[in-house]
């Protein structure tokens, strides 16, 4: 349950058509994965944040008008 932006940022490497990602109570996870994730993976669809500490309203919208994402 260690996984931080830069964890993110590695799978992004992996994956950039990644369409599902569970960041389900992944403490150390912030707004700055979702900017990497909406710059990267435009084929996401499904995106959970639940229990995430770190991650904003600021950073969901941002998230949002990049991806055609379903919350």
């Amino acid at each position: 349950n260690k996984i931080t932006d830069s964890g993110v940022s590695e799978l992004i490497k992996l994956g950039k058509n990644l369409l599902e990602l569970n960041l389900w109570k992944l403490e150390f996870i912030t707004d700055k994965s979702l900017l990497l994730l909406a710059k990267e993976c435009k084929s996401i669809r499904e995106l959970n944040v639940s229990g995430t500490r770190f991650v904003t309203r600021g950073g969901l919208g941002e998230f949002s008008q990049n991806c055609k994402i379903y919350f």
